[in-house]
């Protein structure tokens, strides 16, 4: 089932040239990640939670410089798949920036998820 989300006039403002709410969630574009984890980053020194659905490439320099060891990371096991045109052609991870490490103390199982692949 698809929920429709509410753009709010979000694809007339620039998302990385304004401030962040308290809690955050973002998809940035996989093609070029560096700015929003960037901003996630420096949202979260703020004291703010963003959570973040990012390509599983470990191999990065934007990975390296601001996901690994400034986020929670949460490993996604299997492909994403949206819609009907099959799985993604790349594993995800998501990554939570946040200032309130007592959040993860609640999730003493999220090393990863495991998605059904044969639906």
């Amino acid at each position: 089932m698809m929920i429709p989300a509410h753009w709010g006039g979000a694809m007339l403002n620039d998302g990385l040239s304004r401030e962040w709410g308290t809690s955050v969630f973002m998809n940035p574009p996989y093609s070029n990640p560096t700015p929003w984890v960037k901003k996630a980053y420096e949202e979260s020194l703020k004291g703010k939670t963003v959570v973040g659905l990012l390509r599983g490439d470990t191999s990065t320099k934007w990975f390296h410089e601001w996901v690994y060891r400034k986020a929670e990371l949460v490993f996604i096991k299997g492909r994403l798949r949206f819609d009907d045109s099959g799985p993604a052609p790349f594993a995800s991870i998501i990554a939570i920036w946040s200032q309130n490490w007592a959040l993860f103390e609640k999730w003493p199982t999220a090393k990863s998820w495991s998605l059904d692949e044969t639906k």
